[in-house]
């Protein structure tokens, strides 16, 4: 299949045959779809005959479950943070953060099980006096949320300030002619100054696992220093993401001279 799939591609483009095209990349689908299948199936045969096609199913069903969830919260915050740029920017911006949705799901699908199977241990770290089922359960599940909301954050934020759409056609309009909401670039700078200041709290409690001492663990200048550093980097994120949601300090509208 793959082959005659890939013979086909290399004829349709020398012969500029665009259903020969479409028949080689088919082919190649079709190809990948049975691979996976068998895999599918081998894998399932063999738990089942160990005794664990219960494991299997759980697995299974949690990456499509994660997958899935992923797939539609982030689609969700991609729509809200593009909402008022034009019906097909809005649609690509959507599909993009419900792609990186996806993609997180099906790679952080171990970590998300973890988080909800995790249990108390009763014993309790040093610095923030937190269980230290925290640190083996949920933070590896928020730390792997960092990475795609800062991704769609940028992407959004980039989007709304660079690009307008105008009777259908997207483009970037030097000129800033299209005018957005009012409150659009606010609410998508305000999204990343959220992903940074989560950062900054990820980073509090990554503390614990500090190497600037002579042993692993938090020091003086890890409690004394960096901790209210962290805290107040994230004060002044969330800060500078809320400001410009207030009409004083946006200021008045001014007219844009077109560039000559």
């Amino acid at each position: 299949l793959f082959g005659s799939g890939a013979l086909f591609v290399r004829r349709a483009v020398n012969l500029a045959k665009p259903k020969l095209m479409w028949l080689g990349i088919s082919l190649i689908v079709v190809g990948l779809i049975l691979i996976a299948l068998m895999a599918f199936w081998f894998e399932m045969l063999w738990f089942d005959a160990i005794g664990y096609s219960d494991r299997f199913w759980t697995f299974l069903f949690t990456r499509l479950g994660i997958g899935l969830s992923g797939f539609l919260i982030a689609g969700i915050v991609g729509y809200l943070l593009a909402s008022g740029t034009g019906k097909h920017l809005r649609k690509t911006l959507t599909y993009i953060s419900a792609i990186v949705g996806a993609v997180w799901g099906v790679v952080a699908w171990d970590r998300s099980l973890l988080f909800f199977q995790g249990v108390e241990t009763n014993t309790f770290e040093p610095l923030l006096g937190l269980d230290v089922g925290f640190y083996l359960f949920t933070l590896p599940f928020l730390d792997s949320l960092f990475w795609p909301a800062l991704f769609i954050a940028v992407v959004c934020l980039l989007a709304v300030l660079l690009l307008r759409e105008n009777e259908g056609v997207i483009n970037v309009d030097r000129a800033f002619q299209v005018p957005h909401p009012r409150l659009l670039i606010p609410g998508a700078s305000l999204a990343l100054a959220l992903v940074f200041a989560y950062g900054q709290l990820l980073a509090v409690f990554h503390l614990l696992y500090s190497e600037l001492g002579v042993v692993m663990g938090p020091g003086w200048t890890d409690v004394h220093v960096r901790l209210p550093a962290l805290l107040t980097m994230g004060a002044i994120f969330i800060t500078a993401g809320l400001l410009p949601l207030w009409p004083g300090f946006r200021g008045r509208k001014k007219p844009v001279r077109p560039w000559p």
